[in-house]
C-alpha cells in the first residue's frame, strides 16, 4: 500500500507565472541581438543580460509551493521547489480525525481606474484539508483541477485511512 503522497498547490511567483514565456524570448533575443543589428553595448553585456532574463523566466515558470506527506515516517511539509530544490521543514504528522472536500466559487474584479470594474470572472476552487479537531484545521491547500483535487483526496483517504466529508459552497 502507498504510504507517500506529494502534489504541487500553487506558483510561487502566482498568475505572473505566465510572464516567463516573456522572460524568454527576451533573454533568446538578447543572445541573438549582436549578430543581426550593431550595438552600443558589449557582446558580453548582452550576453549577461540574456541569460539573467532567461534566468528569470525559468525561475517563474519552474518554481512551485506543494505539500508532502510521508505516512511512513508519520511527517508532512509544506514545501516551496525553486529550480529541483525543495525547501521546508518536516513536522509531525497530527492524529487526523477526518478529510473535508469543500468547492468554493471565487470571483474577481479588475477596477482598471479604482471605481468600476472592467473585467469580472470566477473559478471553482477545491479545497482539501486535514482536520483534527472541528474548529482547527491542521493541514489545508487548495487545488483548481477538479479531477485532481478528487483523486488527491481519494488517495489520502486511502494512505490515512480517514473518511471524507464533502461540502458543496458554489
Amino acid at each position: 500500500m502507498k504510504t507517500y503522497f506529494k502534489t504541487k498547490t500553487n506558483f510561487v511567483f502566482g498568475d505572473a507565472k505566465n510572464f516567463w514565456l516573456l522572460f524568454v524570448a527576451i533573454g533568446v533575443v538578447m543572445w541573438l541581438s549582436p549578430f543581426f543589428m550593431k550595438q552600443e553595448i558589449s557582446f558580453l553585456k548582452s550576453a549577461l543580460l540574456g541569460a539573467l532574463s532567461l534566468l528569470t523566466g525559468l525561475l517563474f515558470r519552474y518554481s512551485y509551493c506543494g505539500v508532502e506527506i510521508d505516512a511512513a515516517a508519520n511527517r508532512f511539509r509544506n514545501y516551496t521547489f525553486v529550480l529541483g530544490v525543495r525547501v521546508g521543514e518536516w513536522k509531525s504528522l497530527p492524529d487526523f480525525k477526518k478529510i473535508r472536500f469543500t468547492t468554493h466559487r471565487v470571483r474577481s474584479r479588475n477596477l482598471s481606474n479604482g471605481t468600476s470594474p472592467t473585467f469580472t470572472s470566477s473559478r471553482t476552487l477545491y479545497k482539501i484539508t486535514l482536520v483534527t479537531d472541528p474548529l482547527f484545521r491542521d493541514l489545508a491547500f487548495y487545488l483548481s483541477n477538479r479531477k485532481k483535487a478528487q483523486h488527491d483526496v481519494q488517495l489520502l483517504a486511502a494512505i490515512l485511512q480517514l473518511p471524507v466529508e464533502e461540502i458543496d459552497n458554489t
